[in-house]
Formats: C-alpha cells, sequence, structure tokens
C-alpha cells in the first residue's frame, strides 16, 4: 500500500503590538475585539479597539490568521511590561493603573507645547539595579520626551531597538552591567542630543 506524502505548512508567529498614543502611554485599554481567534488579518484591516483618550483600531503589519487572543476585552496591554519576564524586588507591581507617573522608576514632567501650553510628559526611566530580566522594547522610542535611561545592573538580553535613535531628546544611557548579546549598538550613535553613554564596554561623555 503506498504511502501517503503529508505536507507541513511552516507559519511564523508574530506579535500585534499596541502602539503608544502619547508621551505618557506605556499601557492601553483594549475595548472590544473585531477579529477572533481564528480570523484572517490583513493589513490595514482593524484587529481591535482601544482608548487612550481616543477610540481607535489597532492594525496588523502583517497578513495572516489571529492564532491567539492574549488580552481580553477591558484588559490592559502593557507595552513594555509584558516583555519583563523576572521582577524579583517586584519592581513592576506599581505598573498598574492609567497614573503612569506614579509608577516607581518612572519620572514625568511639565513641559510647554508649541503653543506654550503645558502637558505631562514621561521624561527618565530609572530602574538602576533593580534586578529586572527582560529585553527593551522598540515601543520605547515613542517616548521622545525622554531626557534619560539608566538600566545599571539589571539582566535585559538581545540587542537595543534601531528606533532608538529616534530618542531626540535622549541625554544619558546607561546600559550596563547587563547581559546584551551582538556588537556595540550603532544606533545609539545617531541619538542627536545624546551628552552620556555606559555601555558594556564603554563609558564616555559624548562631545
Amino acid at each position: 500500500m503506498p504511502r501517503r506524502r503529508i505536507s507541513t505548512v511552516q507559519a511564523k508567529i508574530r506579535e500585534i503590538f499596541m502602539p503608544a498614543l502619547s508621551s505618557t502611554m506605556i499601557e492601553g485599554k483594549i475595548v472590544s475585539w473585531i477579529k477572533s481567534e481564528g480570523d484572517v488579518l490583513s493589513i490595514g484591516e482593524s484587529v481591535n479597539r482601544r482608548v487612550d483618550k481616543a477610540d481607535m483600531g489597532v492594525e496588523p503589519f502583517y497578513d495572516g490568521i489571529l492564532a491567539a487572543i492574549v488580552v481580553g476585552e477591558g484588559g490592559v496591554a502593557p507595552i513594555w511590561k509584558s516583555s519583563i519576564t523576572d521582577d524579583p524586588q517586584r519592581v513592576l507591581e506599581t505598573w498598574v493603573g492609567s497614573n503612569v507617573c506614579s509608577y516607581k522608576g518612572i519620572f514625568c514632567a511639565d513641559l510647554q507645547n508649541e503653543f506654550h501650553k503645558l502637558r505631562t510628559a514621561i521624561v527618565g526611566i530609572d530602574l538602576n539595579s533593580a534586578n529586572l530580566r527582560g529585553t527593551l522594547v522598540k515601543e520605547l522610542s515613542f517616548l521622545t520626551d525622554l531626557s534619560l535611561i539608566h538600566l545599571n545592573s539589571n539582566r535585559f538580553t538581545g540587542t537595543v531597538p534601531n528606533t532608538f535613535q529616534y530618542l531626540s531628546s535622549l541625554k544619558e544611557l546607561d546600559l550596563s552591567n547587563n547581559h546584551f548579546s551582538g556588537p556595540f549598538p550603532t544606533p545609539t550613535l545617531f541619538i542627536p542630543n545624546l551628552l552620556y553613554l555606559n555601555w558594556p564596554t564603554i563609558c564616555k561623555e559624548i562631545n
């Protein structure tokens, strides 16, 4: 009896990230899912609706099939918190609710916009010696008012996202004493106002 040939299809799993809508957004609430698990997704077609002072759809960057819904309706989807896999000091237990400026390690300030009106923005992240394990995500580059990122003495792995070059207000970046891999992160060379960089193999002021 002849054997039947079984064909297999290899699929790549991609996450659908919730983009930040403002300079203080670290998490957002999902109002409803338009698509269900197993539905076909297309670029430019909304899969859910979220709210952060505005109700809008979230679109995938790839065509495919919605394999699983991780955060249900009414749930809060964190932008960076979900990439941190170990928090032995429970630093991130304060990272709940809409008042981002009360989160431990997050620092805010009132800044003037082009219309001379004050707005609250995240200007600093200081999680030195927090012993966090995880990765840096490209969505951090949406926080364009950041002037310092201090992540010394943690267990972050992977690489520095290329999008860090768009952190136009960043002046201090301390990533030393972590477990990053690969060569020197060249995107940091394109951060326009960076004055101080501390990488595992370099500590210098940039003139």
